[in-house]
């Protein structure tokens, strides 16, 4: 690929509110454009290194991968029995009857497809797969690939007779994406998004400011997504004390009643007023704990996308008082209310009292008011105990790359997918899905290059072996010998990147350094001599020597 013919738009220098070093590395070398916060475009360079990756993937899965089958976004719900297809968002409507949406599991769509076809068990195993492109509507959207508006992934769907069978395939596929990443990567506990016929798993790449959690035990070696996980509270048993109404003269937030009461944090309930899909929750939990939105979407059955907190109008409506002063005793309007099983364990407690200016020590759940109890509404925090092992727990921060999610016979069962087995008898197939997160991988593993000394490109990224540059294209001797160069390795099946532009120098060793490239070969003043110069980015090695010599390096090389 001559470089005068590619669409390379790279920056000197670039801002961004990234937390990624290598986001920032994208914008420069021109591998990705900024259309709108969370939007962006694969520009020439960025789209062939997301083939690059996506060809390495396939290659790894040949013996998965060869069942693509394709999904639309836009999916009806029509007919689905187990009601397990989720929905984002508001749905639309065709010819007055059919309910569209961008769909976010495929699960019963998929076993549609093979439904009343694998009827044998000499049809299985047998593995699908689709690439997957979706949006999301968030508002909290981050500077990155990994949070950006739309994802691309590869789902891989096992279907296999029985349970040792499903959990080899799944195995495999999961070893053979892990051969092309980097040895630093978890496994973690999922949360199985709130289902019990379900196991999630998830594989993170550790990223120091990765922007996804999971939570790991010093002690006992478990691990798990932070959404997944009880937290450690506080509470203790007391004896039931008066009720008593305190005046707390603009006093809101709990910092704030901690310093004016003299009392800790945990001693208060906060309540938290929500728009949830257009219905209002109030939520209540420890004062010194924080509210998992992730987790009270899912117990709502909604995207945690429709759901905000509700506006200080609505809050006064609903409790009579001012922003800072809610709580259950008392509401003007009633609401569905929810407490963490957390509060259902403290005694005593303070509570906004619906009142300007005013909250309630001493109150107590079961006595004073009950609720909708939900088992854990709480995010986790350094407080948080093992539940295995009473352990501390260690939040950390990565990239999730891959989830494996393993239905077991639930899903043939609960949607009729059956097969006869040797002995004629019916039984419920096995279903399990792996998806590898193909945009988190290439964040990931970019993240990883551009905090080493120097940016050098992993190899299954690299859409190209080694970099070319002609110094002077004015230069007769420089120009020949490129050429030449440039013909033979291309004939030997050699990826090269040719830098034949009528730039200066400078800037094509500096967009040299910006790609990447593990290999590069440069042709100068020493073209009239045959004498080339020679760099092997991971080496560290940089030598001048004559180009018949470095044309029989780069044939050596273990190129990919």
């Amino acid at each position: 690929m001559r470089l005068s013919r590619m669409y390379l738009p790279t920056l000197k220098q670039v801002t961004t509110d990234s937390d990624y070093l290598s986001q920032e590395h994208m914008y420069r070398t021109g591998m990705i454009k900024k259309l709108y916060h969370g939007g962006f475009s694969y520009l020439p360079y960025g789209n062939r290194i997301y083939k690059e990756l996506e060809m390495n993937l396939e290659e790894c899965l040949e013996d998965y991968c060869t069942n693509e089958i394709y999904f639309p976004s836009i999916l009806c719900n029509e007919g689905m029995k187990g009601n397990r297809y989720r929905f984002e968002y508001d749905t639309f409507v065709i010819n007055s009857d059919r309910h569209l949406a961008i769909g976010l599991e495929r699960d019963e769509v998929v076993v549609n497809q093979v439904k009343g076809m694998l009827t044998s068990y000499k049809k299985l195993p047998l593995t699908l797969f689709s690439k997957i492109k979706t949006a999301k509507k968030s508002k909290n959207l981050k500077e990155s690939l990994v949070g950006a508006l739309e994802q691309r992934y590869h789902e891989i769907y096992a279907f296999a007779p029985n349970e040792e069978s499903l959990t080899e395939i799944m195995g495999e596929i999961v070893r053979n994406t892990q051969s092309i990443l980097t040895d630093d990567c978890v496994w973690v506990k999922g949360d199985g998004d709130g289902l019990e016929y379900r196991e999630d798993n998830a594989l993170y790449m550790n990223i120091e400011n990765g922007e996804e959690n999971f939570i790991t035990c010093e002690k006992c070696g478990y691990s798990c997504e932070s959404s997944s996980l009880k937290p450690y509270t506080k509470a203790k048993v007391q004896d039931f004390e008066e009720k008593e109404e305190i005046y707390t003269p603009n006093v809101k937030t709990i910092e704030e009643l901690e310093s004016f009461l003299k009392i800790e944090g945990y001693r208060f309930v906060k309540s938290l007023i929500y728009s949830a899909d257009g219905e209002y929750v109030m939520v209540e939990l420890p004062g010194d704990q924080e509210l998992d939105e992730y987790k009270l979407a899912k117990y709502l059955k909604i995207s945690p996308n429709r759901l905000e907190l509700a506006e200080a109008e609505v809050v006064r409506e609903i409790t009579g008082a001012e922003v800072g002063f809610a709580g259950p005793l008392n509401l003007k309007k009633e609401v569905r209310t929810l407490v963490d099983r957390s509060v259902t364990q403290m005694y005593n407690f303070v509570v906004g009292a619906n009142k300007t200016d005013y909250h309630i020590k001493n109150v107590n759940y079961e006595r004073d008011y009950e609720a909708e109890i939900v088992e854990d509404l709480l995010e986790v925090n350094s407080d948080s105990k093992c539940f295995k092992c009473e352990g501390q727990l260690n939040i950390k921060a990565g990239i999730k790359v891959l989830e494996t999610r393993n239905y077991g016979q639930s899903f043939g069962e609960l949607l009729d997918l059956n097969y006869l087995d040797e002995n004629g008898k019916k039984r419920a197939m096995n279903y399990g899905v792996v998806r590898i997160y193909t945009e988190s991988i290439i964040q990931g593993l970019l993240e990883r290059a551009k905090q080493e000394d120097v940016f050098v490109l992993p190899e299954v990224l690299s859409p190209y072996d080694l970099s070319l540059i002609l110094v002077n294209p004015k230069s007769d001797e420089q120009r020949e010998l490129a050429e030449n160069i440039y013909k033979t390795l291309k004939n030997e099946n050699v990826r090269v990147i040719f830098d034949d532009r009528a730039e200066r120098a400078g800037a094509k060793f500096k967009d040299a350094e910006l790609m990447g490239m593990p290999y590069r070969l440069t042709v100068g003043r020493g073209a009239k001599d045959g004498v080339v110069e020679w760099i092997d980015s991971r080496k560290g090695v940089k030598e001048e020597i004559p180009y018949e010599k470095a044309l029989n390096l780069i044939r050596n090389l273990d190129r990919a």
